[in-house]
């Protein structure tokens, strides 16, 4: 093949052997997919600050319902409570009254 300066090879192996092939990736060219990368990588997390932002508004709205509710479901006790506490003074008067005659 020497002698011959590959000119009986195949095609393939000469311009295997013989070109050279630009696989070399220039520093412009990494800046350029870091840069895009980088943009992606900003564009995601704006997305994801915003998927983040309505879940805290919806949570938000779900804590202030739930506070809502345990309000209301105080406030029933606190009637159911005070009316007990009417039926047994009434109960404790009659059983006096009773007791008495």
């Amino acid at each position: 093949g020497l002698v011959t300066a590959g000119w009986l090879w195949p095609p393939q192996v000469r311009e295997r052997l013989l070109c050279q092939t630009n696989v070399r990736i220039s520093r412009a060219d990494i800046a350029i997919n870091a840069k895009k990368e980088v943009s992606k990588l900003r564009h995601e997390l704006r997305n994801l600050k915003r998927e983040v932002l309505h879940e805290k508004k919806g949570d938000k709205r779900e804590v202030m319902k739930m506070k809502a509710e345990v309000e209301e479901l105080q406030s029933s006790v606190l009637s159911d409570l005070t009316q007990i506490r009417e039926i047994m003074t009434t109960l404790l008067e009659l059983e006096r009254e009773k007791a008495q005659k």
